[in-house]
């Protein structure tokens, strides 16, 4: 499993490129000779975007949820790693581990100020406020 973010991505293959040259074809083209050069699944976050989920030639963006302003990322890539990794441990698909992933980013996000963390509740209510009906 390989899990850069869009930058890590793209100077993996173009090192020192700027970061308008990051696009979304660009990072899944990254994304697929990043699966064939590791044998691995990978991950490549694109912050406010989301993320795309590469397994074999298959790019899945998974997008991620609303975080109106004001908001933080101090810690937001260290959760999404975290709350990734322990639902793909608990037996969740990479889409759907992803998907948890970016919910718990985004209760992060609205913690102003200190490197946040987000709780089963938070994640549960983050959820709840994004696709209630």
């Amino acid at each position: 499993m390989l899990k850069p973010n869009d930058l890590e991505a793209l100077w993996a293959f173009s090192p020192g490129a700027l970061p308008r040259e990051v696009t979304l074809p660009r990072l899944e083209e990254i994304g697929r000779q990043l699966v064939r050069e590791n044998a691995a699944r990978v991950c490549i976050t694109l912050g406010s975007q989301g993320c795309l989920w590469v397994e074999g030639d298959d790019v899945m963006l998974i997008p991620a949820n609303s975080a109106p302003p004001p908001i933080d990322i101090v810690g937001a890539g260290d959760t999404f790693a975290a709350a990734f990794t322990t639902a793909l441990v608990a037996g969740a698909s990479g889409p759907e581990a992803a998907a948890l992933a970016n919910l718990a980013s985004g209760v992060v996000v609205r913690k102003i100020g200190t490197t946040g963390t987000a709780t089963p509740a938070e994640i549960l209510q983050r959820y709840r406020e994004e696709f209630a009906s």
